[in-house]
């Protein structure tokens, strides 16, 4: 009998407000004080946040303002940084799933051995109306674990 597999919506909250305004070349930009991922624990920094899943799991990763429904969070790329290497290249779903402000991209998890982790780079701008910011960058991780 095969385990079931399970989806991971891996939420990323920006305050756009706020974070749209600042450079993301700036020498004393922090990122978690203008982001957090759904459920994290405030004391965790956003590179040490980590999602649990198994071969075979989805993981759908959605970028969202928590200060405008203006706002659009973009997510415009993942890329592996290091570790293994089992998450197939996230595909671009669409732009919005019927939600503005809703990016959201799909990647499933292939080939992993239990207890591997891999990082990644999260690349995410800011859209408002016809303005879009530059890139800013995450490096969450995910580890498998059976």
């Amino acid at each position: 009998m095969k385990k079931p597999i399970s989806v991971h919506n891996i939420v990323l909250l920006v305050d756009t407000a706020d974070l749209k305004s600042i450079s993301p070349s700036s020498a004393n930009l922090d990122l978690n004080d203008y982001c957090e991922f759904l459920g994290q624990n405030p004391t965790v920094n956003l590179d040490l946040y980590t999602t649990q899943a198994k071969n075979g799991d989805t993981i759908i990763w959605h970028g969202l303002s928590s200060s405008s429904d203006s706002d659009e969070v973009i997510i415009t790329n993942i890329t592996r940084e290091s570790g293994g290497t089992f998450l197939k290249n996230p595909s671009d779903s669409n732009s919005a799933s019927g939600k503005k402000g809703n990016s959201k991209r799909i990647s499933k998890i292939t080939k992993a051995k239990k207890n591997k982790w891999e990082k990644y780079n999260l690349i995410f701008k800011i859209k408002d109306g016809g303005n879009e910011t530059g890139e800013y960058t995450i490096d969450p991780i995910i580890n498998v674990y059976a």
